[in-house]
């Protein structure tokens, strides 16, 4: 559902991060802020990188080596008749915000932000609770789950389902 006349405002302060590598916990690189972000709501970043279709994403997919990361993302927006899907790829093109990892329970959330036109949104993070200084940034990927397909998560939450969300682009 869209809502009319929504703004979202953006105060420009910086936020203190530091790009982590956590190959030993077997999680590539990752995100940690310097210092608390102490108001939930607090825009953190945008997700940016290579608008693709559909077909695209499916063939950068099946490119991409088992051993190599992804950086494509799927965000599926439900209307009443349909799900809108937008893929972003920051492979190639694209800014810290790739870095941040999935976690069961995660600290961000995205939000389709729209400006001056429908599509494709832009994908905004937004803190959902406080944030502890030296803390992981982390999202979650999504909560289908594939028994064939899905890698195991290492985000060692409490509420960790073992599994990293998996979703088909067809």
């Amino acid at each position: 559902n869209v809502i009319p006349n929504v703004k979202i405002v953006v105060h420009k302060k910086k936020i203190n991060l530091i790009m982590f590598n956590l190959f030993r916990m077997n999680k590539g690189y990752g995100i940690v802020v310097k210092q608390a972000i102490v108001h939930p709501g607090t825009y953190v970043g945008e997700y940016v990188g290579e608008i693709l279709s559909e077909t695209q994403a499916h063939q950068r997919i099946l490119s991409t080596r088992n051993y190599e990361h992804n950086y494509l993302l799927l965000y599926n927006e439900h209307h009443s008749q349909s799900i809108v899907k937008t893929f972003v790829d920051a492979r190639y093109y694209g800014n810290w915000t790739r870095f941040i990892n999935h976690s069961c329970n995660p600290n961000l959330h995205i939000v389709p932000v729209r400006i001056d036109q429908p599509s494709p949104p832009h994908l905004a993070f937004f803190t959902l609770r406080t944030i502890q200084a030296n803390e992981e940034l982390s999202y979650s990927y999504g909560t289908t789950i594939d028994s064939q397909r899905s890698k195991p998560c290492h985000c060692s939450s409490f509420s960790c389902t073992g599994f990293m969300p998996y979703q088909s682009t067809d």
